[in-house]
């Protein structure tokens, strides 16, 4: 549901700007969705995340205390850090860091505290506070608005060419036609599969 939200406001936009601004349209669709990805990465971890899975602080404890001491080493003494509880879907072991600025945390998987022992569990938190202290949630961030900055380019010179070279049975008319959607949506496909594989 929440996929086919988001999706539904990317194509409305997208339409919306292709068909009011034919010219300009690319610079307009990337000045339009910095701030989107912006607010999306913001607050995916505060609304997003937690309509499937229930965040909580972790339980006082003595790994609770060599968590704090790490992050006091590392300089982020007032980090958040949360558990949760993913064993409810997956068997797997994992843990991450997402937000920026404010909504920036540190989470494990509850699956991964009642497996690893203490020692295992603390280097993977130390890992994900490393990526923390550097910041990596926003060269993320930053990495996105860059690489969606060099699609301007590439739509400006091959966006409407690509378009009149489909099928013609497919009968997309344009740019500006809906029925090129499913087309476009397995072209961000394909290039979330590329950015997959070359991670």
């Amino acid at each position: 549901m929440v996929s086919t939200i988001m999706t539904t406001i990317g194509y409305g936009i997208f339409f919306g700007l292709v068909r009011k601004f034919p010219n300009q349209w690319p610079i307009l669709l990337w000045l339009t969705m910095v701030p989107l990805i912006a607010f999306t990465t913001f607050a995916e971890p505060l609304f997003v995340d937690p309509l499937f899975n229930k965040f909580t602080a972790m339980q006082e404890g003595s790994l609770k205390t060599k968590i704090l001491e790490l992050a006091d080493k590392a300089k982020i003494p007032n980090a958040v850090i949360l558990v949760a509880d993913k064993s409810k879907q997956t068997n797997k072991l994992n843990a991450y860091v997402t937000g920026i600025g404010d909504s920036s945390r540190i989470v494990l998987w509850d699956s991964t505290i009642a497996t690893l022992p203490e020692d295992q569990t603390l280097a993977v938190v130390g890992h994900e506070i490393g990526h923390y202290v550097m910041g990596h949630g926003l060269l993320d961030f930053l990495l996105v608005c860059a690489f969606t900055l060099l699609s301007v380019p590439i739509n400006y010179l091959f966006a409407r060419r690509f378009v009149k070279a489909l099928p013609a049975n497919w009968k997309v008319t344009g740019l500006d036609d809906c029925a090129v959607a499913p087309v476009l949506l397995a072209v961000v496909y394909c290039c979330w599969i590329c950015s997959v594989a070359g991670n």
